[in-house]
């Protein structure tokens, strides 16, 4: 659970960071640190060729210099979803003509909630869609 973090807006879409981490996960049994999450409409990621309304992509690092994305494909829903209190708790204080904006997330806010309760992945190596490129392993959900 992380109660802060500062919201962005850029070129690259809308930004979620703090420096001291949005969450934590570990992949191959190595552990990764989440700090940044961006959110791009549309998405950078096709399933069977279609585009989804978004795309929220958890940036993660790790001591040894890894990288891992971590993406989860979004449609856009009129009604109150599992997802509402994820994006609602940053989205709408997104404002461009501030450097940034810091926002409160709430105690039951965290990265888990971007993940579909059930469902395929699929995992590729790649790079990063914001500066500086580096190379990553993909895992888009």
């Amino acid at each position: 659970m992380i109660p802060q973090a500062n919201v962005i807006v850029s070129d690259e879409g809308l930004i979620l960071q703090n420096t001291a981490g949005l969450g934590s996960c570990k992949y191959n049994g190595e552990g990764y640190t989440c700090t940044m999450i961006l959110v791009n409409h549309p998405s950078h990621h096709t399933i069977e060729n279609i585009q989804a309304d978004a795309e929220v992509i958890a940036i993660f690092n790790n001591p040894t210099g890894k990288y891992l994305c971590v993406s989860s494909l979004v449609r856009v829903n009129p009604s109150q979803t599992s997802a509402s209190h994820f994006f609602n708790a940053f989205v709408g204080y997104a404002d461009p003509t501030q450097k940034y904006t810091t926002v409160n997330l709430g105690d039951n806010w965290g990265l888990f909630m971007m993940v579909p309760p059930a469902g395929s992945y699929f995992v590729y190596d790649g790079s990063l869609v914001v500066t500086p490129s580096r190379s990553v392993k993909w895992v888009v959900l």
